[in-house]
């Protein structure tokens, strides 16, 4: 069973400029909140199969994800994978799709996310991450919009 998280944001921008900033990795410390550091894994040009490192503060400690670009539709969408199976208090799967549209001089940003718990007590579990989710999507959404239009 899986949870769905949808939010949407619009910024004063074009869907390649937007495009630009979610695929470039050496420059997400610029505007990403609580991220520490990220470290990409694979070689070549940003797309499908490149994996990268983020490691994150939150609640006064720092913690790390590897995250998978599943699919890229240049300036219309990209789809990333996070798979935490390994770890007892989050475990599951995310899927983070981001999708691109123009809207006039804006582009809307709507970012769909869905957690694959894997059942039981585990998607109980995954459920309760799901606000915090949000809140993490939501404050990265809009941090990205201030450094965009800035």
């Amino acid at each position: 069973m899986s949870t769905y998280v949808t939010l949407r944001e619009e910024i004063i921008a074009s869907p390649d400029r937007v495009f630009e900033v979610l695929c470039d990795l050496d420059r997400i410390e610029q505007w990403a909140p609580d991220l520490v550091r990220v470290e990409k894994l694979t070689d070549g040009s940003f797309g499908p199969g490149t994996r990268w490192r983020e490691t994150r503060r939150a609640s006064g400690r720092e913690f790390s994800e590897e995250f998978e670009v599943a699919t890229l539709e240049v300036n219309r969408a990209i789809e990333v994978l996070l798979d935490v199976t390994g770890e007892a208090a989050r475990r599951g799967r995310y899927r983070f799709r981001y999708e691109l549209e123009p809207t006039g001089a804006r582009t809307r940003v709507t970012v769909r996310g869905e957690v694959d718990g894997g059942g039981g007590v585990i998607e109980i579990l995954a459920r309760l991450f799901t606000g915090a989710m949000r809140r993490s999507i939501t404050d990265d959404l809009r941090a990205m919009k201030r450094y965009i239009e800035s």
